[in-house]
């Protein structure tokens, strides 16, 4: 097995953006260092796995949580996503992300309890578990159920004397989408994490303990194929093609032929269209330039 060293940032009172245009401050260090790799590799039947070098990202949701990747070399290449959530959980939360799961993709597949920790409940697709005060979750390509519990039961047992991650890594661009961001929350962030992705675009991100807006761009081959019309699909003057779609309450917007930009609010059916298309239109100008 082999591990990757990272680089171990340094964390700030005041995060901002360093010379390089990289946010300054980020989680001290990630569960994925702390994993036994023989444990996870053997949980998917891969031959290694390799904590990805990469900086740990953030994963926009209920609860948001500071993710690293490990890599799978086997018959078939996989990645395994192991997230701690930013801020402190109580056993509310995980009974409320248990309820949140089962009245959505519950229905394609029932969640099993996790004897990990204070508890848990996973699929073939993860498992998460409160552990010493934090929901953690470990995600991937769907495998099995007892994968994914192998995986736990390890990082359980190192989660304990981790540092907390930051509830702040912020660049300047995102700045201007602050104001817009809090109106979609419906309150003051407690999370604010920007950073700047694979193909070089600033994402920008803020949270509650119940709700997030955030940021994403991508690449498709053909971006025009996802801005035709349809049901609850509505117009937005930006970039090249905008839509607003009812169904999520999130802005797209092409750039180009072949760059999409998502302006997404979570939990979608508490957002409101005008306060979701104003944070578009505050942030959309990172994608036009």
């Amino acid at each position: 097995m082999s591990v990757t060293p990272a680089p171990t940032p340094t964390p700030s009172g005041s995060p901002s953006e360093s010379a390089s245009g990289t946010p300054s401050a980020a989680p001290v260090e990630t569960l994925c260092r702390r994993l036994d790799l023989r444990i996870v590799a053997t949980a998917f039947g891969a031959r290694t796995a390799t904590v990805r070098a990469a900086a740990v990202e953030p994963a926009f949701g209920v609860p948001t949580y500071s993710e690293c990747t490990v890599d799978l070399a086997g018959a078939r290449k996989q990645m395994v996503r192991v997230g701690v959530s930013v801020l402190e959980a109580p056993a509310a939360d995980l009974a409320a992300a248990r309820k949140a799961y089962d009245g959505s993709r519950g229905k394609g597949e029932a969640a099993r309890a996790v004897a990990v920790g204070d508890g848990g409940f996973g699929t073939s697709r993860f498992a998460v578990f409160l552990g010493t005060g934090r929901l953690v979750r470990i995600s991937g390509d769907p495998t099995s159920y007892n994968g994914y519990l192998a995986v736990a039961r390890d990082a359980a047992a190192h989660v304990p004397g981790m540092t907390p991650p930051a509830t702040e890594v912020t660049l300047p661009d995102c700045e201007r989408g602050t104001p817009a961001a809090a109106a979609v929350l419906g309150a003051s962030p407690e999370i604010r994490w920007d950073h700047v992705n694979a193909y070089g675009d600033t994402e920008c991100g803020w949270a509650t303990r119940s709700r997030a807006a955030y940021t994403e761009a991508t690449r498709v081959p053909n971006a025009e194929r996802l801005f035709t019309s349809g049901p609850g699909l509505e117009s937005v003057p930006l970039g090249d093609d905008g839509l607003y779609d009812a169904s999520t309450h999130a802005v797209r917007v092409r750039i180009g032929p072949t760059k999409v930009a998502y302006f997404t609010p979570v939990p979608a059916v508490i957002a409101d269209k005008n306060d979701v298309i104003s944070f578009a239109l505050k942030l959309n100008g990172l994608y036009t330039r």
